[in-house]
């Protein structure tokens, strides 16, 4: 059932939410467009479960970095907080979750793919910080070992 958005079918009470936009790049609206979707699954008293999958070439082809670093800062700020609601919200879902990954995945979107491990606690701060540590959006933290131990 792929739209050019992303899309809910049910399937023998199984939700299939289609993300089907390009590369499916996180940015604001993709995100507020993904937790609609999340929002019309859990609006049906039948689905047992979630499939999220991408449509094309692509699962997901990582954060709209064009769109995200050129932002002003409030706007990054609000990302990052969007970003982390969303993952806890896909971490906690309240029905079995799982990624049918098609194509290329660059990021691991919004952690999904583990989300049936049933994480006894997830450090979403942790997460977000490795992103942004690989992403280069802070510096790196490099342990100079002769520098600890001269200070003794």
């Amino acid at each position: 059932m792929p739209s050019g958005g992303i899309s809910v079918e049910v399937r023998d009470n199984v939700a299939i939410v289609y993300m089907d936009r390009g590369e499916n790049r996180l940015n604001l609206k993709f995100m507020a467009d993904l937790n609609s979707a999340f929002d019309k699954v859990l609006s049906y008293p039948d689905v047992q479960a979630m499939v999220t999958t991408g449509v094309g070439k692509f699962y997901s082809n990582g954060i709209q970095l064009t769109w995200l670093l050129p932002a002003a800062l409030d706007v990054q700020l609000e990302f990052w907080h969007k970003f982390s609601e969303l993952q806890m919200r896909i971490l906690t879902f309240p029905i079995p979750t799982v990624a049918a990954i098609n194509g290329e995945k660059i990021c691991h979107l919004l952690v999904n793919n583990t989300r049936w491990r049933k994480l006894p606690s997830v450090d979403v701060d942790a997460i977000k910080a490795e992103y942004e540590r690989v992403l280069g959006l802070v510096p790196e933290i490099k342990y100079d070992e002769a520098a600890d131990l001269t200070e003794h």
